[in-house]
């Protein structure tokens, strides 16, 4: 609202008279659509150089100094309220900015991470640290590759107050940023970190056919849900988070080109709090990062499990390639062995037949003896052609 309307001055000789956009003297908050403007601002920038600004204070001088100093009192006021807000605005930006390097930072650990558990932990990380959004526990389910299931794939955080306890005194007394708590997944698997939780999840899987659980309603609605206690669950939900102690649980899906391949679960078991909507559009940063980090890690592995694949296809067929030269070169020696057995056979079998005939017409001992180690000998040859005849022979 203009001023020109408020008072229904008709000062038409002011510059502010019958615009719109005017800048306000009475109004605490912005005028219409152009007044995105502190008053601050209008006061020392507009008001102070307005006659009819100056006309008005001087009304109210002649009036009295009740009228002057309360006055006074409002602008005071309303120049603290400025600040208090300019303050605020200060420490919300600082905020954001502070969000916004994190996110870059892990942007960039996740889409520099061919692994897709380490780029899921990275995630997860990201969620529960106090770096970050500071949220308790973080629970990732992944689509199976048939897109019928939803699968609980890996989680971070205690499985009890107990060991809420410990792991936060731990974290107290050595201080990590969220790189370092990155690289402890290299020495310690969050599946052994994180054992009894990770146990749980992992043994889950919702059909996407349940359409009354609120995480296959995230996957098919693509759609975030905020703060929903167990009471407002489904059967099957219940059933889950009363094995995790959860008592309240925000979802969010992971969405890559307009498809969801997993949802993101988060809760604040041991505090109790709330998710406000800020870290809600947060967490749904986090989740778009962590869609596309997600899918570049498995076309990674397909790929890198494709061509070992493809070595081990080349190694077989050099080994088999290697089998058919090896087996060639038998081929061409048993032709070589069988085509020498034959000319060696013809002679033997006539020197034996001649031997066993002298054998029979002489009578002296000394040249049977000696006949006979030729028949002994060419039968002992026979044989080893024989032998090796059937060795050359192709199977049937």
């Amino acid at each position: 609202m203009s001023c020109w309307k408020i008072r229904d001055c008709r000062q038409t000789e002011c510059e502010g008279y019958g615009r719109r956009m005017d800048f306000c003297w009475f109004s605490d908050s912005s005028c219409d659509a152009g007044g995105d403007i502190s008053f601050k601002e209008r006061f020392s920038g507009h008001c102070l150089n307005c006659d009819l600004f100056s006309r008005y204070l001087q009304e109210r001088i002649n009036v009295g100094s009740v009228e002057v100093l309360n006055l006074l009192r409002d602008v005071v006021g309303r120049i603290n309220r400025c600040d208090t807000t300019l303050e605020s605005a200060y420490f919300r930006l600082q905020y954001l900015s502070e969000r916004l390097s994190q996110l870059y930072e892990l942007s960039d650990l996740m889409l520099s991470s061919l692994s897709v558990d380490k780029v899921l932990y990275i995630i997860l990380t990201a969620v529960t640290s106090g770096q970050a959004l500071g949220l308790n526990r973080a629970f990732l389910f992944i689509v199976d590759e048939e897109g019928r299931n939803l699968k609980g794939r890996m989680a971070v955080g205690p499985i009890d107050l107990n060991e809420a306890s410990r792991i936060w005194a731990e974290l107290s007394s050595r201080p990590m940023s969220i790189q370092e708590i990155v690289e402890e997944y290299e020495r310690y698997p969050p599946t052994e970190q994180n054992k009894a939780i990770n146990e749980i999840i992992q043994g889950i899987s919702i059909p996407l056919s349940q359409a009354d659980s609120v995480l296959t309603r995230s996957i098919i609605e693509k759609i975030s849900f905020n703060n929903v206690k167990v009471e407002e669950c489904s059967e099957l939900d219940r059933e889950l988070m009363e094995r995790l102690g959860s008592t309240m649980i925000t979802v969010v899906p992971l969405l890559t080109r307009d498809k969801a391949i997993g949802v993101l679960m988060v809760d604040n078991f041991v505090t109790n709090r709330p998710v406000t909507d800020e870290d809600l559009e947060l967490l749904k940063l986090y989740a778009n990062y962590a869609a596309l980090a997600i899918v570049n890690a498995s076309l990674y592995e397909s790929l890198e499990k494709r061509m070992r694949e493809l070595e081990e296809a080349y190694d077989t067929l050099q080994q088999q390639e290697k089998q058919l030269i090896e087996s060639e070169k038998f081929a061409a020696m048993g032709k070589m062995a069988a085509s020498i057995a034959h000319e060696i056979k013809n002679p033997l079998v006539s020197i034996g037949g001649f031997a066993r005939l002298v054998y029979r017409k002489v009578e002296d001992r000394a040249s049977k003896e000696s006949l006979q180690i030729v028949i002994n000998e060419t039968v002992r040859l026979e044989n080893l052609l024989q032998n090796i005849l059937s060795f050359a022979r192709p199977p049937e």
